[in-house]
């Protein structure tokens, strides 16, 4: 005897099928599960292929570059692809992959006062011209300068 147990869709237009046997003996009964999956990605919709391209570039741009405007981003991978179906809950889903993405690399906000000293005091900030940017770090009474003008002299 053959039981049809479940039919399911899957992404791309693939069907699942699950069918069960079930034999009986005198003292047990035994169940055999069998299942065939038929792939059909003849279906797939190239615009959703474009969606997920769009998705990749403007992940992999932000990382690249943090300073760049999201907004910047994304418009310009809209204009370099050729889906024209992109809808405003899409445009939204990329921004949040997009942040999420540049979260990934970037520093954590420092939470107390202590904090962003010890970090200041790890890092080595310098100028272009390879002079030092930070000029005072006081975490006793918790002050920072940063100097910036090269012709100025500090006298003390």
């Amino acid at each position: 005897m053959r039981i049809h147990l479940k039919t399911a869709l899957l992404g791309g237009g693939a069907t699942k099928k699950k069918t069960a046997k079930i034999l009986t003996k005198t003292n047990y009964v035994l169940v055999k599960v069998e299942e065939s999956h038929v792939a059909d990605h003849s279906t797939i919709d190239r615009c959703l292929i474009d969606r997920q391209i769009i998705n990749l570039a403007c992940k992999r741009k932000a990382v690249e570059d943090v300073s760049m405007r999201p907004k910047i981003i994304i418009l310009r991978e809209i204009e370099q692809s050729s889906c024209t179906t992109i809808s405003v809950k899409d445009v939204d889903c990329v921004r949040k992959n997009m942040y999420e993405s540049q979260r990934k690399i970037l520093l954590a906000n420092p939470t107390s006062i202590q904090s962003v000293h010890d970090s200041l005091r790890n890092m080595n900030i310098l100028k272009m011209q390879s002079e030092p940017f930070l000029l005072l770090n006081d975490d006793s009474k918790n002050v920072l300068i940063f100097f910036i003008c090269k012709k100025f002299k500090l006298f003390m």
